[in-house]
């Protein structure tokens, strides 16, 4: 008896306990030390592989023992290990089938897990490119806003250096051609020594035939005098009245344009006037009705300009009245901070007054430009 014991755990390999004789814990130890290629289903495969090859070789040793065994009781005893490895066997085969399919499924999956992050790691590329090419052209719109400003600086000191070598090039011909006028009694028609002086015949209005009347001494000082006096164009205004009559808003356009299209300028001289008019008038008692109408002339300034594209303020006095600082005028003299609203009139006022005759050349290029835009 001690004899059969001792072959069925030779036979069913477990008389020994070292690692090389144990097949399942060999099979854990390749899976660990398996090479990074090697996934869980290939080694859940050989896992599954190994059992089924141990219970076919134990089914097999088992079925040669029963034919060598002669006890009843023993061969029962075979009989129950045969069936439990015969079942073990069976869902082996079936574990093995749907392992098989699970394995099959989730390579699939690997495969499309693999390119979506590939495709992954691609978009954020194209992010990570498109973000810093955005950087690149931010900083590069910058820098280019800022030479824009620099040129446009440029450009009016050069207008104004033109402007200043044009009024020379005047004085210098008016010398030339005035003491020429006074060393003669009578009237003379005046020639141009030179090609280069082919311009002063359109500013003198002298032509060549001798049948028109050649201009005398006074008319050439006249001319000379009016090239110097900076040419004002007046504008025609549009008013806005409160339901009293009272006027609250000025605005300049081009009459030459069409209504529908034309483009209105605000205009800061009236609004700094009448600002400090209002303020003078409640500097020593409040009055209602004169607050009212101030908080109604700045409301609606501020808003007409900020509803309508085709409504500007000056360009002149852009720094100090505009979109932003109207909107905390309105704001101060809501809140009857008074103290503010009259420094703001001051500084608005203050800058007109700097302006001199560039205030109406300025507004007269402005208006201009907007007319050219439609």
């Amino acid at each position: 008896m001690r004899r059969l014991e001792r072959m069925n755990e030779s036979v069913l390999g477990l008389s020994g306990s070292s690692v090389d004789s144990n097949k399942f814990y060999s099979i854990l130890l390749d899976a660990r030390a398996a090479n990074i290629t090697e996934n869980m289903y290939d080694i859940a495969e050989k896992l599954l592989a190994s059992e089924k090859d141990n219970a076919k070789l134990a089914l097999d040793q088992l079925w040669t023992l029963k034919k060598n065994v002669l006890n009843d009781t023993t061969g029962g005893t075979i009989d129950m290990l045969i069936e439990y490895y015969q079942e073990k066997m069976d869902v082996l085969r079936f574990k093995e089938e749907h392992l098989k399919q699970i394995s099959k499924d989730s390579r699939s999956l690997l495969e499309q897990k693999q390119k979506s992050d590939e495709e992954v790691a691609s978009v954020k590329q194209q992010i990570n490119d498109c973000e810093k090419s955005i950087t690149e052209l931010n900083d590069k719109l910058k820098t280019l806003k800022v030479r824009e400003q620099e040129l446009l600086l440029i450009e009016g000191q050069l207008k104004k250096e033109l402007g200043g070598n044009e009024n020379e090039i005047v004085n210098g011909l008016y010398e030339i051609i005035l003491p020429q006028a006074e060393n003669r009694d009578e009237q003379v028609e005046v020639q141009p020594a030179a090609e280069e002086l082919g311009a002063v015949e359109d500013l003198l209005q002298v032509h060549k035939s001798a049948e028109k009347e050649p201009l005398n001494h006074q008319d050439v000082i006249e001319q000379v005098e009016k090239l110097d006096e900076p040419e004002i164009v007046v504008f025609p205004k549009s008013v806005v009245k409160t339901t009293g009559g009272t006027v609250i808003g000025e605005y300049y356009y081009d009459g030459k344009v069409y209504k529908n299209e034309r483009h209105y300028i605000f205009s800061s001289k009236f609004f700094s006037e009448q600002l400090n008019r209002y303020l003078r008038s409640m500097k020593s008692k409040f009055d209602q009705t004169t607050y009212s109408e101030m908080l109604q002339m700045i409301q609606d300034s501020s808003k007409r300009v900020a509803e309508n594209v085709n409504i500007h303020f000056e360009i002149s006095t852009n720094e100090i009245l505009n979109e932003k600082t109207i909107k905390q005028l309105l704001q101060d003299t809501k809140t009857r901070s008074f103290d503010k609203t009259q420094w703001f009139g001051s500084k608005l006022s203050a800058k007109i007054d700097v302006l001199g005759v560039n205030y109406n050349t300025m507004l007269q290029e402005q208006i201009f430009r907007c007319s050219k835009k439609d």
